[in-house]
Protein backbone atom coordinates (compact mmCIF):
# COMPACT_ATOMS: atom_id res chain seq x y z
CA UNK A 1 0.00 0.00 0.00
CA UNK A 2 1.33 3.43 -1.10
CA UNK A 3 1.61 5.83 1.87
CA UNK A 4 0.97 9.93 1.35
CA UNK A 5 3.46 12.50 1.40
CA UNK A 6 3.24 13.06 5.28
CA UNK A 7 3.01 9.65 6.04
CA UNK A 8 6.41 9.00 4.27
CA UNK A 9 8.23 12.07 5.40
CA UNK A 10 6.77 10.72 8.97
CA UNK A 11 8.11 7.24 7.94
CA UNK A 12 12.03 8.04 7.25
CA UNK A 13 12.52 5.81 4.87
CA UNK A 14 14.24 7.12 2.22
CA UNK A 15 12.22 5.34 -0.68
CA UNK A 16 8.86 5.64 0.68
CA UNK A 17 9.59 9.80 0.53
CA UNK A 18 10.74 9.23 -2.99
CA UNK A 19 7.86 7.08 -3.95
CA UNK A 20 5.57 9.70 -2.44
CA UNK A 21 6.64 13.00 -4.24
CA UNK A 22 6.51 11.16 -7.73
CA UNK A 23 2.67 9.87 -7.23
CA UNK A 24 1.67 13.51 -5.56
CA UNK A 25 3.72 15.17 -8.89
CA UNK A 26 1.78 12.64 -11.06
CA UNK A 27 -1.25 13.46 -9.50
CA UNK A 28 -0.55 17.06 -9.71
CA UNK A 29 0.08 17.17 -13.40
CA UNK A 30 -2.83 15.29 -14.00
CA UNK A 31 -4.91 17.54 -13.03
CA UNK A 32 -3.28 20.37 -14.97
CA UNK A 33 -4.02 18.47 -17.35
CA UNK A 34 -7.41 18.30 -16.62
CA UNK A 35 -7.86 21.88 -16.55
CA UNK A 36 -5.67 22.62 -19.67
CA UNK A 37 -7.92 20.40 -21.37
CA UNK A 38 -11.22 22.23 -20.02
CA UNK A 39 -10.11 25.60 -21.62
CA UNK A 40 -9.16 24.06 -24.98
CA UNK A 41 -5.57 22.70 -24.67
CA UNK A 42 -3.82 25.94 -25.02
CA UNK A 43 0.01 26.15 -25.14
CA UNK A 44 2.25 25.20 -22.08
CA UNK A 45 4.02 28.76 -22.47
CA UNK A 46 3.03 32.05 -23.76
CA UNK A 47 5.71 34.80 -24.28
CA UNK A 48 5.90 38.27 -22.64
CA UNK A 49 4.42 41.00 -23.87
CA UNK A 50 6.66 43.41 -21.29
CA UNK A 51 9.67 40.72 -21.69
CA UNK A 52 10.04 39.32 -24.91
CA UNK A 53 12.59 36.69 -24.26
CA UNK A 54 11.12 35.48 -21.19
CA UNK A 55 8.00 32.87 -21.36
CA UNK A 56 4.91 32.87 -18.81
CA UNK A 57 3.75 29.38 -17.47
CA UNK A 58 0.50 28.31 -17.66
CA UNK A 59 -1.50 28.20 -14.42
CA UNK A 60 -3.68 25.79 -13.97
CA UNK A 61 -4.87 27.05 -10.64
CA UNK A 62 -5.38 30.51 -12.24
CA UNK A 63 -6.85 28.94 -15.38
CA UNK A 64 -9.31 26.78 -12.69
CA UNK A 65 -10.73 29.92 -11.32
CA UNK A 66 -11.24 32.11 -14.47
CA UNK A 67 -12.13 28.94 -16.40
CA UNK A 68 -10.15 30.70 -19.19
CA UNK A 69 -6.66 30.18 -20.06
CA UNK A 70 -4.36 31.86 -17.81
CA UNK A 71 -0.26 32.10 -17.80
CA UNK A 72 1.51 33.42 -14.43
CA UNK A 73 4.16 35.94 -14.84
CA UNK A 74 7.33 35.32 -16.55
CA UNK A 75 10.44 35.17 -14.08
CA UNK A 76 11.57 39.38 -14.97
CA UNK A 77 7.93 40.09 -14.21
CA UNK A 78 8.01 38.19 -10.78
CA UNK A 79 11.59 40.00 -10.15
CA UNK A 80 10.59 43.04 -10.71
CA UNK A 81 6.27 42.81 -8.62
CA UNK A 82 9.19 40.59 -5.59
CA UNK A 83 12.22 42.28 -5.27
CA UNK A 84 12.18 45.69 -7.20
CA UNK A 85 8.30 47.18 -6.59
CA UNK A 86 9.53 47.01 -2.80
CA UNK A 87 12.64 48.57 -3.43
CA UNK A 88 11.04 51.22 -5.30
CA UNK A 89 8.66 52.06 -2.49
CA UNK A 90 11.37 52.20 0.02
CA UNK A 91 13.64 54.50 -1.82
CA UNK A 92 10.89 56.66 -3.08
CA UNK A 93 9.95 57.57 0.59
CA UNK A 94 13.63 58.22 1.12
CA UNK A 95 13.57 61.04 -0.98
CA UNK A 96 15.08 59.16 -4.59
CA UNK A 97 14.03 60.84 -7.63
CA UNK A 98 12.14 58.13 -9.63
CA UNK A 99 13.89 58.30 -12.67
CA UNK A 100 17.25 56.96 -11.12
CA UNK A 101 16.25 54.03 -9.08
CA UNK A 102 18.59 50.95 -10.11
CA UNK A 103 21.39 53.11 -11.67
CA UNK A 104 24.36 51.21 -11.59
CA UNK A 105 28.44 52.80 -11.07
CA UNK A 106 28.70 49.97 -13.66
CA UNK A 107 26.62 51.66 -15.84
CA UNK A 108 28.31 54.80 -15.45
CA UNK A 109 31.46 56.17 -17.99
CA UNK A 110 34.31 57.32 -16.06
CA UNK A 111 37.78 58.35 -16.93
CA UNK A 112 40.33 56.08 -14.59
CA UNK A 113 40.80 58.33 -11.65
CA UNK A 114 37.55 59.13 -11.60
CA UNK A 115 36.52 55.44 -10.95
CA UNK A 116 39.39 54.60 -8.09
CA UNK A 117 37.76 57.95 -6.07
CA UNK A 118 34.52 56.86 -6.62
CA UNK A 119 35.50 53.39 -5.55
CA UNK A 120 37.55 54.44 -2.82
CA UNK A 121 34.41 56.51 -1.43
CA UNK A 122 31.86 53.93 -1.66
CA UNK A 123 34.01 51.19 -0.07
CA UNK A 124 34.81 53.24 2.90
CA UNK A 125 31.85 55.34 3.17
CA UNK A 126 33.33 57.93 5.31
CA UNK A 127 33.74 61.67 4.96
CA UNK A 128 32.50 64.07 2.05
CA UNK A 129 32.28 63.48 -1.97
CA UNK A 130 31.54 66.79 -3.38
CA UNK A 131 30.79 66.31 -7.01
CA UNK A 132 31.12 69.75 -9.22
CA UNK A 133 31.20 70.54 -12.74
CA UNK A 134 28.59 71.32 -15.50
CA UNK A 135 25.17 70.69 -15.61
CA UNK A 136 24.02 67.14 -17.53
CA UNK A 137 27.11 65.64 -16.88
CA UNK A 138 25.34 62.96 -14.68
CA UNK A 139 26.59 64.26 -11.05
CA UNK A 140 22.92 63.55 -9.40
CA UNK A 141 23.16 59.95 -11.54
CA UNK A 142 26.47 59.32 -9.74
CA UNK A 143 25.13 59.80 -5.96
CA UNK A 144 21.99 57.81 -6.41
CA UNK A 145 24.28 55.38 -7.82
CA UNK A 146 26.02 55.05 -4.72
CA UNK A 147 23.07 55.99 -2.57
CA UNK A 148 22.08 52.75 -3.38
CA UNK A 149 24.50 50.61 -2.38
CA UNK A 150 23.16 51.21 0.96
CA UNK A 151 20.28 50.20 2.49
CA UNK A 152 19.10 53.28 3.25
CA UNK A 153 19.88 56.50 3.03
CA UNK A 154 18.14 59.88 2.16
CA UNK A 155 18.36 62.11 -1.08
CA UNK A 156 17.33 65.74 -0.90
CA UNK A 157 18.10 69.13 -2.50
CA UNK A 158 19.84 72.33 -0.92
CA UNK A 159 16.35 74.11 -1.38
CA UNK A 160 14.33 71.62 -0.44
CA UNK A 161 16.02 71.09 3.44
CA UNK A 162 16.41 74.99 3.59
CA UNK A 163 12.71 75.80 3.30
CA UNK A 164 11.43 73.09 5.09
CA UNK A 165 13.79 73.96 8.25
CA UNK A 166 12.75 78.04 7.55
CA UNK A 167 9.12 76.94 7.44
CA UNK A 168 9.45 75.53 11.01
CA UNK A 169 11.02 77.55 12.51
CA UNK A 170 8.43 78.39 15.46
CA UNK A 171 6.60 75.34 16.18
CA UNK A 172 3.07 76.08 17.43
CA UNK A 173 4.00 76.17 20.92
CA UNK A 174 6.21 79.45 19.72
CA UNK A 175 9.38 77.57 20.55
CA UNK A 176 11.85 76.44 18.04
CA UNK A 177 11.51 73.40 15.77
CA UNK A 178 13.05 71.69 12.87
CA UNK A 179 15.40 69.88 14.99
CA UNK A 180 13.20 66.62 13.73
CA UNK A 181 14.18 66.68 9.96
CA UNK A 182 17.75 68.00 10.99
CA UNK A 183 17.99 65.24 13.28
CA UNK A 184 16.99 62.85 10.39
CA UNK A 185 19.11 64.73 7.56
CA UNK A 186 22.44 64.10 10.33
CA UNK A 187 20.96 60.27 11.46
CA UNK A 188 20.79 59.47 8.14
CA UNK A 189 23.26 55.90 6.56
CA UNK A 190 24.03 57.96 3.62
CA UNK A 191 22.97 61.87 2.97
CA UNK A 192 22.97 63.16 -0.93
CA UNK A 193 22.68 66.94 -0.78
CA UNK A 194 21.89 68.08 -4.79
CA UNK A 195 21.76 71.30 -6.60
CA UNK A 196 23.88 72.55 -4.28
CA UNK A 197 24.88 75.83 -5.65
CA UNK A 198 21.33 77.09 -6.04
CA UNK A 199 21.96 79.99 -3.79
CA UNK A 200 18.43 81.95 -2.53
CA UNK A 201 19.78 84.83 -0.77
CA UNK A 202 18.75 83.60 2.48
CA UNK A 203 21.26 84.34 5.46
CA UNK A 204 21.11 81.69 7.56
CA UNK A 205 21.28 78.79 4.57
CA UNK A 206 25.07 78.37 5.19
CA UNK A 207 24.54 78.36 8.97
CA UNK A 208 21.87 75.76 8.32
CA UNK A 209 23.73 73.56 5.96
CA UNK A 210 26.75 73.44 8.14
CA UNK A 211 25.07 72.36 11.11
CA UNK A 212 24.03 68.94 9.24
CA UNK A 213 26.94 68.57 7.24
CA UNK A 214 29.02 69.49 10.50
CA UNK A 215 26.90 66.75 12.55
CA UNK A 216 27.57 64.23 9.80
CA UNK A 217 31.14 64.85 9.84
CA UNK A 218 31.15 63.92 13.97
CA UNK A 219 29.16 61.25 13.70
CA UNK A 220 31.39 60.11 10.48
CA UNK A 221 28.64 59.27 8.11
CA UNK A 222 29.35 59.63 4.74
CA UNK A 223 27.95 62.47 2.74
CA UNK A 224 27.47 63.35 -1.12
CA UNK A 225 26.93 66.63 -2.13
CA UNK A 226 26.64 67.43 -5.85
CA UNK A 227 26.29 71.06 -7.61
CA UNK A 228 26.40 72.65 -11.22
CA UNK A 229 29.63 74.87 -10.24
CA UNK A 230 33.33 75.52 -10.02
CA UNK A 231 35.25 74.61 -7.12
CA UNK A 232 35.69 77.99 -6.11
CA UNK A 233 32.13 79.17 -6.53
CA UNK A 234 31.43 75.89 -3.98
CA UNK A 235 33.81 77.12 -1.92
CA UNK A 236 32.24 80.25 -1.50
CA UNK A 237 28.68 78.47 -1.10
CA UNK A 238 29.49 76.11 1.83
CA UNK A 239 31.69 78.51 3.58
CA UNK A 240 35.17 78.39 5.00
CA UNK A 241 33.92 76.23 7.95
CA UNK A 242 31.78 73.72 5.84
CA UNK A 243 34.49 73.59 3.35
CA UNK A 244 37.05 72.64 6.31
CA UNK A 245 34.65 69.65 6.96
CA UNK A 246 35.19 68.46 3.43
CA UNK A 247 38.93 68.60 3.55
CA UNK A 248 39.08 67.29 7.37
CA UNK A 249 37.19 63.73 6.56
CA UNK A 250 39.76 63.32 3.93
CA UNK A 251 37.27 64.60 1.71
CA UNK A 252 37.29 63.84 -2.07
CA UNK A 253 36.30 66.61 -4.78
CA UNK A 254 35.19 65.63 -8.71
CA UNK A 255 34.90 68.14 -10.67
CA UNK A 256 33.03 66.64 -14.48
CA UNK A 257 33.54 68.69 -17.24
CA UNK A 258 31.62 68.58 -20.46
CA UNK A 259 31.42 64.35 -20.84
CA UNK A 260 28.27 62.84 -19.38
CA UNK A 261 28.94 59.72 -17.32
CA UNK A 262 25.34 59.51 -17.49
CA UNK A 263 23.75 55.95 -19.08
CA UNK A 264 23.17 56.99 -22.54
CA UNK A 265 20.36 57.48 -24.69
CA UNK A 266 17.12 57.88 -25.22
CA UNK A 267 16.37 54.37 -25.53
CA UNK A 268 17.99 53.78 -21.89
CA UNK A 269 15.53 57.05 -20.79
CA UNK A 270 12.87 55.44 -22.25
CA UNK A 271 13.11 51.79 -20.39
CA UNK A 272 13.22 53.13 -17.38
CA UNK A 273 10.26 55.31 -17.46
CA UNK A 274 8.48 52.15 -18.77
CA UNK A 275 9.87 50.28 -15.68
CA UNK A 276 8.97 52.97 -12.97
CA UNK A 277 5.32 53.01 -14.45
CA UNK A 278 5.02 49.17 -14.02
CA UNK A 279 6.33 49.69 -10.41
CA UNK A 280 4.34 52.40 -9.62
CA UNK A 281 1.12 50.70 -10.88
CA UNK A 282 2.68 47.52 -8.73
CA UNK A 283 1.93 49.32 -5.68
CA UNK A 284 -1.52 50.67 -6.69
CA UNK A 285 -2.64 46.87 -7.00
Amino acid sequence: MSLSLAQAVFSDDPDAVRLALAASQRKHDEAAEQIRASVGNPPLTKRCKTHPGQDRLFSSTDSAAARVACYGPCPDCRHERDVLAPKFRAWCSQGLPKIYFGVKLDDLDFAEVERTALDEFNRDRIGVLALLGNAGTGKTSVACAILQTRNSGHYTTRADVLSKLRASYISERGGPSGDGLKRRLIDARMLVLDEFEKTDGGGDGQRLLFEIIDGRYSAGLPTIVCGNCSLGDFKGIIGGPGYSRVTGSSGTVLEFTGHDHRPGGKLHYKQQVALIRRLEKMGED
